[in-house]
């Protein structure tokens, strides 16, 4: 194999990605089901596919079948083929554990049937995928690395032995994305590769040419050219006269999808914040490392606790004698809006306004549900209850004064939910009598009617937006598992079981566009969680605890979570994740 770049790039082997016999297809994929239950997707294609007496090339495995290690982590062992230096496999090793500074991954040494096997002495440079390397015989390589030594540089390290590791993870090459494939003139690759690599045509198109279906892929928004699992590709091979960098080293975007694939464990233990507590917990956040926590006690008055980015403050008595659990809103910096349900049956408001708490005030009505609040600018809050008709029932602050109450119609079974994803815009949430959610929504102008979102649902539904004109709906089902809808903007799309089996009403928070964390109590009260990454859903993650109580979660800035229940003991306690 001819190392040559000639004139254009640094000396490199261009790294070739091992397939199965084809007779180890379906076993291998079986295997990769097995070991992460997400890799399934396309297993019934290629089942079908293969029946059918389809010829599928090699590289289109990766178009059916994806070849994860468990989304709890990697933990792999490796040894060596040959005979090589204890400095050497030290050097090789800790390459390889480069990816554990973004993932869960760690590659530890042994001599003792090692699942990762290197050789030095093989030809090229090259790797098995994923969870394949399980059906390589133990008296043969996983991962080729030609001629490395002592001697080889690093920068070769970097580019080389981290690409290869990459493989092994389950990651095939970036470069057959099929926005990259697009650019590659054929004839030109075809006889680049022959004339630098000693690849035929049949390499090519498999290596090269062959592109992924992105619709099949746990993968970023768009191709990474930087990647480290990226070819360089010469501009006198691409129909735009444009090089395709390559990478050379891990980079940001492989490092955040490799943490959300294997995401690292940053949930930090449960904390007791004390108090005895009679209602689940409510939790809203003003700005950067501010937390303001409310919850009932066994006085019934209001109680309130907060960070403040150094320290919890201590649990204050707002008074008040409360029936429901209460709901707090934030519209600004340093203010805070807190509701809940009397003994009359009206509607209470308390505000702190950055200097003091005002008191108690009536906002009336006669209310049958727990409050839902929510702000969509400065000085405006809108409220939404159930009333003793079973309609939905709104009012609002406009800045200068509460609006009287107004009935939306409908007929409800359940605690509304409110979602602002703009100004002057508001959609609301319920499950009728037929346990179905129904929706209402103000544009700025008027209320539409009443919609079904079809369903059976069998708790209150959260409801969250990440982006202009995105919803995203979650409720739990007749068979216990976790429901997700979404509004993209111009359609709903359909309800899809997340699965799991809980107990308590889902909470659903997000830090940052295209990125939802969900929450909920399962069958061993525990707090379980699932997240939504932007191009996946990872695997249901128990995070211990025994709870008593739905959960709250906030986030004040992107990629922090912190959440929020009642124990055994009733007292509140908290995790978070940084």
């Amino acid at each position: 194999m001819d190392k040559a770049k000639k004139n254009t790039a640094p000396e490199v082997i261009a790294c070739s990605l091992k397939m199965l016999p084809e007779d180890l297809w379906i076993v291998a994929s079986e295997t990769a089901v097995k070991i992460n239950p997400e890799n399934k997707t396309h297993l019934n294609q290629l089942r079908q596919s293969m029946a059918g007496g389809d010829i599928i090339p090699p590289a289109h495995l990766a178009l059916l079948i994806t070849k994860r290690w468990p989304s709890t982590g990697v933990s792999l062992t490796v040894g060596f083929m040959e005979t090589v230096a204890a400095v050497l496999r030290s050097r090789i090793i800790s390459h390889m554990n480069a990816w554990g500074q973004s993932c869960n991954a760690k590659f530890t040494e042994t001599t003792t049937n090692p699942q990762v096997r290197i050789s030095l002495t093989g030809s090229g440079y090259w790797s098995y995928l994923g969870t394949d390397i399980l059906h390589i015989p133990a008296n043969q390589p996983t991962m080729n690395l030609q001629g490395f030594n002592m001697n080889t540089p690093e920068s070769e390290y970097h580019r080389v032995v981290r690409h290869e590791t990459g493989h092994t993870l389950g990651f095939p090459h970036e470069h057959t994305r099929s926005e990259i494939v697009a650019r590659i003139d054929p004839v030109k690759a075809k006889a680049y590769f022959l004339a630098n690599d000693g690849w035929d045509a049949a390499m090519v198109t498999a290596q090269v040419l062959t592109p992924l279906d992105n619709s099949a892929l746990i993968r970023t928004a768009t191709a990474d050219p930087n990647s480290i699992m990226c070819y360089w590709l010469p501009a006198s091979i691409m129909k735009d006269n444009l090089a395709v960098p390559g990478g050379a080293d891990i980079d940001s975007r492989d490092a955040q999808f490799a943490g959300s694939v294997y995401p690292l464990n940053r949930w930090k233990g449960f904390e007791s914040l004390g108090g005895i507590i009679t209602t689940a917990p409510h939790a809203v956040c003003w700005g950067k490392n501010r937390i303001d926590i409310f919850a009932r006690g066994t006085d019934n008055a209001l109680y309130h606790k907060w960070w403040d980015g150094n320290q919890w403050g201590g649990w204050e008595s707002l008074g008040g004698v409360i029936t429901s659990d209460p709901v707090a809103v934030s519209w600004g910096p340093n203010r805070l809006d807190v509701f809940a349900k009397g003994t009359d049956g009206a509607m209470y408001h308390r505000w702190w306004d950055g200097n003091h708490w005002g008191g108690w005030e009536s906002l009336g009505g006669v209310i049958t549900s727990n409050i839902t609040a929510v702000s969509w600018g400065v000085n405006r809050l809108d409220l939404f209850a159930r009333g003793t008709d079973g309609a939905m029932y709104h009012k609002w602050w406009d800045g200068s004064h509460w609006g009287g109450w107004e009935s939306l119609g409908g007929i409800i079974t359940s605690d509304p939910v409110a979602v602002s994803w703009g100004p002057n815009r508001l959609d609301v949430f319920a499950k009728g009598t037929d346990g179905a959610i129904y929706h209402r929504w103000w544009d700025g102008n008027h209320w539409g009617g009443w919609e079904s979102l079809g369903g059976i649902i069998t708790s209150n539904i959260s409801a969250v937006s990440w982006g202009a004109n995105r919803l995203d709906l979650f409720a739990r089902g007749t068979d216990n598992a976790m429901y997700h809808k979404w509004w993209d903007g111009s359609h709903w799309g359909g309800w899809e079981s997340l699965g799991g089996i809980i107990t308590t009403d889902p909470s659903a928070v997000c830090w940052g566009g295209n990125r939802i964390d969900i929450f909920a109590r399962g069958t061993d009260n525990a707090m379980y969680h699932k997240w939504w990454d932007g191009s996946h859903w990872g695997g249901w993650e128990s995070l211990g605890g025994v709870i008593t109580s739905n959960i709250a979660a906030v986030s004040w800035t992107s990629g922090r979570l912190d959440i929020f229940v009642r124990g055994t003991d009733n007292a509140m306690y908290h995790r978070w994740y940084s």
